[in-house]
Parts: structure tokens; C-alpha cells; sequence
């Protein structure tokens, strides 16, 4: 990045108003957006644009202060959005599953655990942060949708606040999932379903389900990458084929829509579709 434009983009909005070179400012915004009408604007009535060459000036100042490009955004945007369209799907699959709630049921999130109450209390806090993150991710990524015309730097506050609310989401639910009083964290965040022990094959199904529904969006951000690594593709289609293989020979099935969107992605199975994911 040219640190050089970026000090050129401050001195100009730290300029006072009266002061400014407006000219100027829409020189250093041309280089930035290419948008010649605004330009052209400010070269005939410098006034008439100087509003809009400093409000589009402080965004993407901000946006270089914060270590990005406008190619740097739109790859954000690319790669996020997809994620969080995933995570969405997922969390409407799994709560067709839940039970219907009463008055003393409390609300039910993504893949509560069998044994959620003998859990850390630590390990227990993911499940409830789960479900707020889930609805902030949901709120912002609706606010997105409703500005799907709109230019990156117009919506790169809200990428910039729903990135790590992600990451987190995510990283959570994984070492929710993934949690075993027996391993060490490490070991914990590697291993997705228990070695078979006697009475435990409820745990193993349930931890099976949850992996394929985090490793097919997994999966299908892969596939949407700009380059596809075929050796992670392949890894992950095993994985999930293996699980999906091992809750069909338990008796386990899945949704017709859900067994068309795994199929979709390559996953070499074919599973039954009477019950549900």
C-alpha cells in the first residue's frame, strides 16, 4: 500500500474547509474509485462537489488506515458473505430438528450436547454466545442484503464489524462440538467424533451430524474460492462421506434437500432420504 497517498488523503480532509484545494481532492478520489463524473464535477463546479469528494474521501481513508485496498475489501466481501450464507443454512437445517419449545423449555440453539449440563461452564457459555452471535450475524448480514448495489467502501463498516463476530461464531462452535474432558484443548479442536465405546453410539451420531453440517459449509466456501485446492476438496468429501456412510449404517437418514446439496458438492455417497439431517 502507498503510505505516501494515504498521508496525502489526511493532509487533504485535515485542510480547513475553506482552504481546501477541492480540485485536488478529487484528483487523489479519481485514483482511488476511477468515477470521472465527480471529477469532472469538481474541475467545472469545485464547490458543488466539495460535499461529496470529502465524504468519500474519509471512508476510504479510514479503510486504508485500517490496513485495506478497495481489492482488498471486495475479496473481504467475496469470501465472507458466503460464509455467513452458510452458517444461516446450517442453523435453518438443524432447528427443523429441534424440539418444539414450551413454556419451560429454554430457547433452542445450534446442536445443544447430550451431556450440555455435565460440560465446563466455560464450554457450557458457548452455547448461549452461540445464539447471539447467530442473531447479530443474521441482523447485519440482512442490512448487507439490502445494500447489495451499494459500492464496497459503502459496505465495508458492516464486513468490518461482521468478520470477527464470524471468526468467533465459528471458532466456538467448533470447540463446542469438539469438546471431550478427556483430551486436551488441542487435541479437542482436531478430533470431531468419539472412538466407539459401548452405550456411546448416540454421541457418536450426534458428533457425526454436526460434523458434516460444519464440514459442508466448509466445503462449499472451498468451492467458491477464487483458487480451489483439489487436495483439501477431496479431504473433506472423504470425511464427510465416511460420516454420513457411518449414521446410514445406524439407521440414520437425511432430508432430500439436504442429501441434494451434499451431492451437489462432489460427495462420492448416496445417502437414504426418508428421515432428516
Amino acid at each position: 500500500m502507498d503510505k505516501a497517498f494515504t498521508q496525502d488523503i489526511a493532509d487533504w480532509l485535515e485542510t480547513p474547509r475553506e482552504e481546501r484545494d477541492v480540485r485536488k481532492g478529487a484528483e487523489l478520489l479519481l485514483r482511488i474509485n476511477g468515477n470521472r463524473h465527480i471529477y469532472q464535477m469538481a474541475m467545472i463546479r469545485p464547490e458543488a462537489a466539495h460535499d461529496h469528494v470529502e465524504a468519500d474521501l474519509k471512508k476510504f481513508l479510514q479503510i486504508r488506515l485500517d490496513g485495506h485496498t478497495m481489492e482488498s475489501v471486495r475479496q473481504m466481501d467475496s469470501e465472507l458473505i458466503p460464509k455467513v450464507q452458510n452458517i444461516i443454512a446450517t442453523r435453518q437445517d438443524e432447528s427443523e430438528d429441534a424440539p418444539e419449545e414450551t413454556d419451560d423449555t429454554a430457547p433452542a440453539h445450534r446442536g445443544k450436547r447430550s451431556d450440555h449440563n455435565e460440560l465446563p461452564e466455560e464450554i457450557r457459555g458457548i452455547y448461549e454466545r452461540g445464539g447471539e452471535l447467530f442473531e447479530k450475524i443474521k441482523q447485519i448480514f440482512t442490512e448487507l442484503q439490502q445494500m447489495e448495489n451499494a459500492p464496497a467502501c459503502d459496505r465495508y463498516e458492516k464486513l468490518k464489524v461482521l468478520k470477527p463476530l464470524v471468526k468467533e461464531y465459528t471458532d466456538g462452535w467448533e470447540r463446542y462440538d469438539n469438546y471431550n474432558s478427556d483430551m486436551s484443548q488441542e487435541e479437542a479442536v482436531e478430533a470431531v467424533d468419539e472412538a466407539p465405546e459401548p452405550g456411546n453410539e448416540a454421541k457418536r451420531v450426534a458428533a457425526a451430524r454436526k460434523f458434516i453440517s460444519t464440514h459442508v459449509a466448509k466445503l462449499e466456501t472451498l468451492l467458491q474460492a477464487e483458487t480451489i485446492d483439489e487436495a483439501e476438496v477431496e479431504n473433506e468429501r472423504r470425511q464427510i462421506a465416511e460420516r454420513m456412510a457411518f449414521i446410514a449404517e445406524t439407521g440414520g437418514s437425511f432430508k432430500p434437500d439436504f442429501a441434494q446439496r451434499i451431492n451437489a458438492l462432489g460427495v462420492d455417497i448416496e445417502p437414504t432420504t426418508e428421515g432428516e439431517q
